[in-house]
C-alpha cells in the first residue's frame, strides 16, 4: 500500500521544515518505519510544496529523495520537531555524491544543526 496525500495538522503544536536543493519527493511517517502511517507531499503546480507545517513534540520519520536518469539518492531519517521552530532538510546531488543535512533555522537566519537528528537509511544508485 502506497502513503496518503499529506495534509498538515489544523490543532496542536506545530513546527515548519522546509525542503532544499535537489529534492523531488518527500514521505512524511508519524509513527515510525514498523508501525508506518506515511504521507506523502505531492508536488502540485501553482503550490509551494516545499514549506509544509508539520506536528511538534513528537519524533517524525522523513524520507527526502531526488530521482534522475539512471541515478537515485535518498536518506530516510527521524527528528523531534519543538513547537514554533523551522527546520531546513536539504539535500544535494552533486556526480556520483549525494549528502543531506537537517537544520534548525533561528531567526537570525543562521541555521544549526538538530541534536534530534538521526538518520535512519541512505539509499543511492547509479546506474550506467
Amino acid at each position: 500500500a502506497g502513503c496518503v496525500t499529506y495534509t498538515p495538522p489544523r490543532e496542536g503544536p506545530t513546527a515548519r521544515i522546509q525542503f532544499e536543493g535537489d529534492g523531488d519527493s518527500v514521505t512524511i511517517d508519524t509513527v515510525g518505519r514498523l508501525g508506518r502511517k506515511c504521507f506523502s507531499i505531492p508536488r502540485v503546480r501553482g503550490e509551494d510544496w516545499r514549506v509544509q507545517t508539520i506536528p511538534s513534540g513528537q519524533r517524525l520519520w522523513l524520507t527526502h529523495s531526488w530521482s534522475g536518469y539512471k541515478r537515485s539518492c535518498g536518506f530516510s531519517f527521524s527528528f523531534v520537531p519543538d513547537r514554533g521552530a523551522t527546520y531546513v532538510s536539504d539535500l544535494r546531488v552533486r556526480g556520483d555524491q549525494c549528502r543531506l543535512q537537517l537544520a534548525r533555522q533561528l531567526e537570525s537566519g543562521a541555521r544549526v544543526s538538530e541534536d534530534s537528528y538521526r538518520k535512519v537509511e541512505e539509499s543511492c544508485s547509479i546506474a550506467d
